[in-house]
């Protein structure tokens, strides 16, 4: 799956979304050793990053925008999940993404 990169003036790009996560998840993990992030959150933030990820696998997702993560954020409600525990895996998401 690729998200797709648009910057004003350009062409889009497609970027590889498994790479992003995988150099993100390092870059938790050299934050923990740093002490700058506790190593629970830092596996709370791939938790629901990889929740999300799975998602967009499995509907096929090809490019990745705010209104695919609202399109997720309601079908977690949808299934019936947790308001608190699905605020709590957008934060994961957005984290990804900031």
């Amino acid at each position: 799956m690729a998200i797709i990169e648009v910057q004003a003036n350009q062409v889009a790009s497609s970027i590889d979304i498994s790479s992003i996560v995988m150099d993100w998840q390092t870059s938790l993990n050299k934050r923990v050793k740093a002490q700058q992030l506790a190593a629970s959150t830092a596996k709370g933030y791939m938790r629901g990053a990889r929740k999300f990820i799975d998602w967009c696998e499995a509907a096929h997702i090809k490019v990745m925008d705010y209104d695919t993560i609202l399109d997720w954020q309601g079908s977690l409600l949808k299934a019936g999940k947790a308001p608190a525990s699905v605020n709590a895996w957008m934060a994961d998401v957005k984290a990804l993404f900031a």
